[in-house]
């Protein structure tokens, strides 16, 4: 805890008001992500923190801005909850695709199973075209708008909202295996 304290001092430049408005947000961000992933076993906090740790151990990362802080605490929440969601689905099924359609509804509960398919498609986008799966990142993960997204990822709001258009629909068809 005293690290992480260290940390959001370090980002806040000793304010300790702005550390904790920062933390604030990586809780709400993590409640997000939680009912995302259909609830589970993790508390809030402990996503907060797993997600700390992970960002953490990344020696090289400067924090340039905000945007670009939350679309990398977004990434590290969304990849230990898909682990989580691996470990229960290995234990539970053995595997086996899915048709899953990404939208903004379905995603506030998705289960285990779907989150997985949305994951194998997204991995599969990031080898495609990698600032479209970053910003579906930032979007349907980190909850950040239009602005703060292209803020985080160094580009245009047009930009953005052609990728992420392009995203949706790259992923629909993957999830749901409709007609290319």
């Amino acid at each position: 805890m005293d690290d992480l304290n260290r940390f959001l001092d370090e980002l806040g430049g000793g304010d300790p008001a702005l550390a904790q408005r920062v933390y604030a947000e990586l809780r709400a961000l993590a409640a997000r992500q939680r009912r995302r992933a259909g609830g589970g076993e993790a508390s809030t906090t402990s996503i907060v923190h797993e997600a700390y740790e992970r960002l953490a151990r990344q020696r090289s990362v400067d924090w340039v801005t905000r945007a670009q802080f939350f679309h990398l605490a977004a990434r590290a929440m969304r990849c230990l909850l898909v682990d989580r969601a691996r470990r229960a689905q290995s234990a539970r099924h053995g595997g086996g695709a899915i048709a899953v359609e990404l939208a903004d509804a379905d995603v506030e509960q998705m289960p285990a199973e779907e989150l997985l398919a949305v994951d194998q498609a997204l991995v599969a986008l990031a080898a495609l075209d990698p600032r479209a799966h970053d910003v579906v990142v930032c979007r349907v993960f980190g909850g950040l708008d239009v602005a703060d997204t292209a803020l985080a990822l160094g580009c245009g709001s047009a930009t953005v909202k052609r990728d992420y258009a392009f995203a949706r629909t790259w992923l629909y068809r993957q999830l749901t295996g409709a007609p290319r």
